[in-house]
């Protein structure tokens, strides 16, 4: 996207805010989930506690992970006996022989890591989870996503598993649509997937972002309607998990039981994101970015725009502020909810809510109403699935939507509860910094106290909302329907397949700009040279009137 001319500075505003909005979600591997990698696993804990079987599951054979996916391979690769129904077919004319429905292919079908050498759970191993016992499982499961890397790195491979290159050399990636929610590589990479925007009137309008913040929606990275698919990944990961319990059933065997319970639980991990409402909007707060674009101001003024020291851009600026904050709002929860746990002092807030995590949202359970009785008549029935939606898809977009609504409150109050050095050019938190006193401002001061409350009563419920969401998810495989699971899966993995491809080669014709992380602005330099300049004359006029003084 190429900026407007550029007039004056004031009027740059609005033209240089754009070029953040392009980074706002590349977020560090914690930023990529709206809870800490213990956080997801303290919450599936405490949600299905007491709900699932005691008890070891079932080994896993060798040969029995790679006979699930030909199978997987087999069965959607047969015509169905329904006119109008052509999956089969397009199945087949992406993957023509069973031997082309090998491990990188079925990455990219799902609309996962293209790399075969970053091993993914359920899919390649079930190395840490094969005959472990159940609800442990479960628990560890639920980080999975962040751990293997499932939703990273999304580049266009060859068929050396080497990257492939446009002719200027910059690398190609599967989906150019993932653009628009963090970089083609590195933890934010995996930003759209984690993410579920709930924007009613989707708009890029900035006065929009500083009324309805969820409805804020900015396409930078790639043109179009950004997209976003936490929703998808958690409905894909159940169609999945219901395809790998049936499939025992039909080889009448066990060794389903680990595979089935991977995927579920790792799907578990995108429900329990969209419940956080640090992932339920692109741009967090115009707050923080005003703030951003002061320093950047200040910092410009005092390097002579970059030509008598480093500028860092507005974006880098921004993106950092962004962090910080993103990062502190989430470690302070998981240090909240460790000492609740261990029964140490927490925020009350945190504490109560904690106690009743085995209660369901009443607010969640309201907005759901009875839009989930289609999708749970029972495995043998059938269910809707012509439009790609499912269980998974209502629920998750469903919390998406109570979540936004408290994205900038959350945001700003991370900014007005955040120590000073979290604004400060230069900080950027380690992505395994973990939580430190220090990241808080004054508790005494009446400001970080408030603040501190809004935080802590943000949060509270999203931790009911996503343990009452976890557990909608968890009992949803004993009501889902075998038919429709199978159908959904296929056509929504072809039709992601084939519009990724558009994607690609609208991207290979007119690809974005790269990013500028430091700047050189000759507007600051002409502005601080017209001021001394200025300030030279006002000595001049000076001094020529305290000459004229003694004269007289």
């Amino acid at each position: 996207m190429k900026l407007p001319p550029r007039i004056t500075a004031p009027f740059r505003f609005i033209a240089s805010l754009s070029l953040v909005f392009s980074l706002s979600a590349m977020l560090d591997a914690r930023n990529a989930a709206a809870f800490s990698v213990n956080t997801h696993r303290f919450i599936t804990e405490r949600a299905l506690r007491g709900i699932i079987p005691i008890g070891n599951m079932s080994g896993l054979p060798e040969d029995s992970l790679i006979n699930f996916w030909v199978w997987f391979g087999e069965t959607s690769a047969v015509d169905e006996m329904k006119a109008g129904d052509l999956d089969g077919w397009r199945f087949r004319q992406h993957f023509p022989v069973p031997q082309s429905f090998a491990a990188a292919a079925v990455r990219g079908y799902l609309g996962l890591n293209f790399d075969v050498r970053r091993k993914i759970t359920g899919l390649d191993t079930i190395d840490g989870l094969n005959g472990t016992e159940r609800f442990d499982a479960h628990i560890q499961g639920s980080a999975l996503p962040d751990l293997d890397g499932r939703n990273q790195d999304r580049i266009l491979l060859d068929r050396h598993g080497d990257p492939m290159h446009l002719k200027s050399g910059r690398m190609v990636p599967f989906d150019p649509m993932t653009l628009n929610m963090g970089e083609m590589t590195g933890l934010s990479s995996q930003a759209h997937a984690h993410y579920q925007l709930a924007a009613d009137k989707p708009s890029d309008d900035i006065e929009v972002l500083k009324k309805e913040p969820w409805n804020f929606v900015m396409a930078i990275g790639f043109p179009g309607p950004v997209t976003t698919y936490a929703a998808w990944m958690a409905q894909m990961h159940l169609d999945v998990s219901t395809l790998a319990e049936f499939w025992g059933h039909v080889k009448m065997t066990s060794a389903a039981e680990p595979i089935q319970v991977t995927w579920l639980a790792a799907g578990m991990h995108y429900v329990e994101d969209a419940a956080g409402p640090l992932h339920t909007v692109q741009i967090g707060s115009y707050e923080l970015f005003k703030r951003a674009k002061l320093a950047f101001w200040a910092e410009a003024v005092k390097t002579c725009g970059g030509y008598c020291g480093t500028l860092p851009s507005f974006p880098k600026i921004g993106l950092g502020f962004l962090h910080n904050h993103h990062l502190m709002a989430e470690a302070w929860l998981e240090d909240q909810v460790y000492n609740a746990i261990a029964k140490r002092p927490a925020h009350p807030e945190i504490v109560k809510a904690w106690a009743a995590m085995d209660q369901d949202d009443p607010e969640l359970m309201a907005a759901l109403g009875d839009k989930l009785k289609p999708y749970m008549d029972g495995p043998t029935k059938p269910a809707p699935w012509e439009d790609g939606r499912g269980l998974a898809t209502v629920l998750v977009e469903t919390e998406a939507k109570l979540a936004s609504r408290d994205g900038a409150a959350l945001y700003e109050a991370a900014l007005l509860a955040g120590a000073p050095t979290l604004t400060a050019l230069g900080t950027y938190l380690p992505d395994d910094a973990g939580w430190h006193a220090e990241y808080l401002g004054d508790s005494k001061d009446p400001t970080v106290k408030a603040a501190i409350d809004t935080m802590a009563r943000i949060q509270a419920k999203s931790l009911r909302r996503a343990a009452t969401a976890v557990r909608i998810y968890y009992k949803a495989l004993d009501t889902a329907s075998i038919d429709a699971s199978g159908r959904r899966l296929r056509r929504a993995c072809l039709d992601n397949l084939e519009a990724a491809e558009k994607r690609r080669e609208k991207y290979a014709a007119n690809p974005p700009p790269d990013a500028v992380h430091v700047v050189k602005d000759p507007w600051f330099l002409a502005g601080d040279l017209l001021g001394f300049i200025v300030f030279l004359a006002l000595i001049r006029l000076l001094i020529r009137r305290l000459d004229r003084s003694k004269t007289t």
